[in-house]
């Protein structure tokens, strides 16, 4: 049986994005147990470094829509072997395998709540437009696929909460974590702890209006009012990243939040060892793969009620959840509970976390896949 992986990934790029490192770990962990692995993927990394198991569906880019698009016209000239299963990572991916690899199993992995995506980024207009040709698409795509894998319950019942039709073929995997890689010892960099006493807020993500930043940096404003010794360290790429900037300079704000842009996966690793509190504002997530990192570090968590993230840190108490992405103010109250916790005992908190919290090990993740294709392949 061979796994063959379907998205616009180049496996050299082990840092952006929680999808990105999902597929990382799945196939490092499938290859660690011997599973055959490929991946379709995007070439855009540039460097002479062989990138094992993998084709390229597209050079130089990894949009999505040319990686699409790209798939139907090199799908056919690629030999599979017989008793190979594709597995999706994206809902549209699905669509070249339903009309040209007709044969093979597929399975796919929902990564976001339903229509997540688009109602961040386009307007309602744009989207009563879209949506229903959108979830069209849907329907096609779940009646072929022979196993449909929700990365947490919110994300399946966002899907399937008021259609039992797939429910023979439906199943929830939650997120894992690379346990080896959050639990090295990293050495902290002065030049990046540049508040040695100061408890540190991060963020970790793409800045995009679906991840709402801009709301942590108004909740972050009103908190910084009641105390001085806070700092917030913005981590991340995107289209909104000058906006952003600007809107830290209107408030005068530039010495107490620091936006380092996209960083290396080891200086991600360093901030997460020496910051206090991770604050999650997204509007939607799926199974955040960040939230599991923080709280293997430790940290103590605010965040929206989004993916599973209340699952996990409401019965360790590990947290505040706010029902509401666009209000500041319940967010930066939640910040301050967070301080207030932090103060209380003295620095212990993180030993409390991570004594507290489940192995979010990537092994148990790769173990019911295996059960699925195993099950699929038996079908077929």
């Amino acid at each position: 049986m061979k796994i063959i992986h379907i998205y616009h990934h180049d496996p050299l790029n082990n840092g952006k994005g929680g999808v990105v490192r999902y597929i990382n770990n799945l196939i490092n962990y499938q290859n660690n147990i011997n599973v055959d692995v490929e991946l379709l993927g995007a070439k855009f990394i540039t460097g002479n470094v062989k990138r094992e198991k993998f084709i390229s569906i597209v050079t130089g880019t990894n949009f999505w829509l040319t990686y699409f698009i790209n798939l139907f016209i090199k799908l056919p000239f690629i030999e599979v072997q017989e008793d190979s299963i594709f597995h999706i990572h994206r809902i549209e991916y699905a669509l070249p395998f339903i009309f040209i690899k007709r044969k093979f199993p597929i399975v796919i992995t929902l990564h976001g709540e339903h229509l997540g995506t688009l109602k961040t980024s386009r307007g309602k207009f744009v989207n009563k437009l879209i949506n229903p040709i959108y979830c069209f698409l849907e329907k096609i795509v779940f009646m072929r696929a022979n196993a449909i894998v929700s990365v947490s319950k919110k994300v399946h019942l966002s899907y399937f909460s008021h259609n039992g039709r797939y429910f023979d073929k439906t199943y929830v995997i939650p997120v894992g974590i690379d346990i080896n890689e959050a639990n090295q010892k990293i050495n902290i960099d002065e030049a990046i702890n540049k508040y040695n006493n100061n408890i540190k807020i991060l963020f970790i993500g793409v800045l995009e209006k679906r991840k709402n930043v801009s709301m942590l940096i108004d909740a972050f404003y009103e908190i910084k009012r009641k105390y001085s010794d806070i700092s917030l360290y913005i981590v991340g790429n995107g289209p909104l990243r000058e906006c952003l900037n600007k809107k830290i300079v209107d408030k005068n704000m530039s010495d107490e939040i620091t936006l380092f842009g996209e960083i290396d996966r080891d200086q991600v690793l360093e901030l997460l060892s020496i910051s206090d509190i991770f604050a999650l504002p997204s509007f939607s997530e799926g199974s955040p793969t960040v939230i599991k990192e923080a709280l293997q570090h430790g940290l103590f968590i605010v965040s929206t009620d989004v993916g599973d993230v209340k699952d996990l840190i409401e019965p360790i108490n590990a947290g505040v959840i706010i029902d509401d992405p666009s209000d500041f103010l319940s967010f930066s109250n939640g910040l301050d509970i967070s301080i207030q916790t932090i103060k209380q005992y003295d620095g212990d908190i993180k030993k409390i976390i991570t004594d507290k919290i489940q192995n979010f090990g990537f092994d148990v993740v790769v173990d019911n896949y295996n059960i699925i294709y195993c099950k699929i392949s038996r079908d077929d």
